[in-house]
């Protein structure tokens, strides 16, 4: 039987590998965005040949003209040139092995941002295997800006919602293309989940994640970013939706505030008090919630940069989990998805690379406040048991 609630501190990719297949109920998770900041752990290695004996060496390696990925991947393609990293950023951008091309480094600071839509691909695989043919996958991500990166200021702990990158992980002037150019909006989020409808998944949804305190920024040639995209897949036609456990109270009870009680000012579907009516029948329990939400996010004390608001959860794992079914998060982070699976009566599974964050996910799921547990303390299973 497969053991849950759990946090395990270890590399998502790998860790599922050992999961059963159609294991899984819902994965909701938010993976490193490209560019923004190291949050530490080990380096993977990823593509290339798994047979290959690797030669680590400074240099990355692009297909020629090489745009979106479209009939092969960067770490696969037959078509190279070789571009030297800058000395000194080697640490940032990873290393290639130069006899299969495979790259070692850490999800979110590849050199190109094709990588990293590559690379998570690959891991969406295996979460593709791992759920069932009923489950359901939600995915996050922000955008990411290519330019100096002087917006962190050199200080990513300060960095802005904006995802710009660091200066130390701009690529060389040698690698720019009309997408990879100073000042882009390189649009990751859609081309990932365009890369994974291409390997199979069905997109439902984009939510439309909005946030009234987002943070303040100094730029002056374009809007303030203010929102984040959460992205519904299924594996599956048919799959677990409860709509009734997250519709939301109707704006109006009836519709008389809106239109005249004569019926010839009335639109189809209501009558002449303002009363909907057939197929338009307000539903009892409320309406559809839509695919924009209004969640402010939350400060946090520990030392996670991105913490989910639980608000943001709790439609997902209401609406895309029955009772008691098994919720995984393979990028855990602080550990709000679980907690919140937790509260809803949901077993869980959490993955996270990072043993500091690992401690601190599960000292979070053991409580609704993150303090220290006490020594001794039975470990989290035994404590679920």
């Amino acid at each position: 039987m497969m053991e849950t609630n759990i946090v395990i501190c270890a590399e998502c990719k790998e860790t599922m590998r050992g999961f059963p297949d159609e294991s899984i109920d819902l994965v909701v998770t938010s993976p490193p965005y490209w560019g923004l900041r190291d949050y530490g752990g080990d380096s993977q290695i990823w593509g290339g040949d798994p047979e290959c004996e690797h030669e680590w060496g400074d240099r990355i390696e692009t297909k020629n003209n090489y745009r979106q990925g479209v009939g092969g991947t960067l770490t696969n393609s037959k078509e190279y040139s070789e571009l030297r990293i800058e000395t000194g950023t080697v640490s940032n951008h990873g290393t290639v092995c130069v006899r299969c091309g495979a790259w070692k480094g850490s999800l979110g600071l590849e050199p190109h941002p094709q990588l990293y839509i590559d690379h998570l691909v690959e891991i969406c695989r295996e979460v593709k295997r791992v759920i069932k043919p009923t489950g359901s996958f939600w995915l996050n991500l922000g955008d990411s800006y290519y330019g100096s990166g002087k917006g962190a200021g050199g200080d990513l702990d300060k960095s802005k919602e904006i995802y710009q990158m660091p200066k130390s992980s701009v690529p060389s002037q040698s690698l720019r293309t009309n997408w990879l150019q100073p000042k882009q909006l390189l649009g990751i989020p859609w081309r990932v989940a365009t890369a994974l409808q291409d390997d199979g998944w069905i997109l439902r949804n984009c939510v439309i994640w909005f946030k009234p305190n987002h943070m303040p920024e100094s730029v002056r040639d374009r809007l303030t970013k203010s929102y984040e995209f959460f992205f519904f897949f299924v594996k599956s036609r048919k799959y677990y939706f409860n709509l009734d456990a997250v519709r939301v109270p109707h704006i109006y009870d009836d519709l008389r505030d809106r239109y005249s009680q004569k019926t010839r000012n009335a639109p189809p579907g209501v009558d002449g008090k303002g009363l909907l009516v057939g197929k338009n029948k307000q539903h009892p329990n409320g309406k559809n919630p839509g695919d924009m939400w209004t969640v402010n996010t939350e400060p946090f004390p520990g030392s996670h940069f991105a913490v989910f608001p639980p608000e943001l959860i709790e439609p997902i794992i209401k609406s895309s989990s029955p009772p008691n079914g098994i919720v995984l998060d393979p990028f855990a982070g602080s550990g709000t998805a679980l907690r919140v699976a937790r509260k809803l009566g949901r077993q869980f599974i959490g993955i996270e690379l990072n043993p500091e964050y690992a401690a601190m996910c599960e000292q979070r799921v053991r409580a609704d406040t993150y303090t220290k547990p006490p020594e001794n303390v039975p470990k989290l299973k035994e404590y679920f048991e």
